[in-house]
């Protein structure tokens, strides 16, 4: 997981805890699996005495009614169970309370939580507001809502693994039995030299020849963070209707997108259907449009959308019609080894 970018996720999902969340390694998965598996096929097991006296303490059973549970727990394949991993998490704080693993796991089928229970409330995390306070969060961590979906969108919150883990402890004490919906943020990079032409499409900024000798031919370029900027888009980006969607515009001022087109790149495909443009020679142009990016929320959600497989880079943008070219940046294809050949 990124930690810089963090990961999403919009309160709890009704999942048991067994199901793995989208970020965990897949050999972490693979080790919970075979740790976790339960010896369905031996019928001959029987409960020790000590685990006995715990069932009976925590849960006022006979000694008969202690064993019997156990047993048909440990033989039953479906019964609810914490991961390895889930169990980490909260064992010093259980085992102080009186619990094992095995005792714990039947306390959370025992004992209905709000979310499972009859009337159910409002779910345990339905604000940003209450994430910032279980996980002590010194600012109000950003939300962002899911696209394309029917109204009223999923409200997703970001955060970094560091949080994810603090609100994972919290969430197995007070509602064991729902897991938080988890998805990875990747972003395209963004890192623009203010000393040279890197990154620029179509240009090696390492060559003799590109690297400006006085700051001055670096000027009229753009720099990180200079807003509102001209982007360049073709393919998905430059359907109005699909960029109205993932910046979240109203309806009633659909965006401007100016035919154009920049030189110095191509198209190749990836996946068999997405365009992903790059370098190309000089003789080589693309068509596309040309749109005003007012500030860095909607170049963020812009970066968002192309994921890490892509990075924003510099380009001279030519509007059909227009004699000069007017520095932009567009989005430029970062993992050629994926292309097809």
């Amino acid at each position: 997981m990124d930690a810089k970018v963090g990961n999403i996720f919009n309160g709890m999902k009704e999942n048991s805890p067994t199901r793995k969340s989208a970020q965990t390694p897949i050999s972490e998965a693979l080790e919970d699996l075979v740790a976790d598996a339960p010896d369905i096929y031996d019928q001959t097991f029987q409960p020790s005495a000590d685990s006995i006296q715990r069932w009976q303490t925590l849960f006022n059973y006979t000694p008969t009614e202690a064993a019997e549970r156990i047993k048909s727990q440990k033989l039953n394949g479906s019964h609810l169970s914490l991961t390895t991993t889930q169990w980490e998490l909260i064992k010093s704080e259980k085992e102080a309370e009186g619990h094992d693993r095995d005792s714990y796991e039947h306390w959370i089928e025992t004992h209905p939580t709000p979310s499972t229970s009859s009337n159910s409330p409002p779910p345990l995390l339905p604000t940003a507001a209450k994430i910032q306070e279980i996980a002590h969060l010194a600012h109000l961590p950003p939300t962002h809502a899911a696209h394309p979906t029917p109204p009223p969108p999923p409200l997703f919150c970001r955060i970094d693994s560091t949080n994810l883990h603090a609100l994972r402890t919290w969430l197995l004490t007070h509602d064991p039995s729902h897991n938080l919906t988890i998805a990875r943020l990747t972003i395209a990079a963004k890192d623009l030299s203010p000393d040279s032409i890197y990154p620029t499409l179509g240009h090696d900024a390492t060559l003799p020849h590109h690297r400006p000798p006085i700051p001055s031919l670096t000027a009229g370029q753009v720099s990180q963070h200079n807003y509102p900027v001209l982007y360049f888009f073709y393919g998905f980006l430059a359907d109005p209707e699909r960029l109205t969607r993932l910046l979240s515009l109203p309806d009633s001022q659909p965006p401007s997108l100016v035919p154009a087109t920049i030189s110095g790149g191509k198209l190749e495909y990836w996946r068999g259907e997405y365009k992903a443009l790059i370098d190309g020679g000089e003789d080589d142009v693309v068509d596309g449009v040309a749109f005003r990016v007012e500030g860095e929320e909607e170049e963020e959600a812009l970066r968002f959308f192309h994921t890490e497989m892509y990075e924003v880079v510099r380009c001279g943008i030519r509007m059909v019609g227009g004699r000069e070219e007017v520095a932009g940046l567009t989005f430029r294809f970062a993992r050629r080894e994926h292309l097809e050949r």
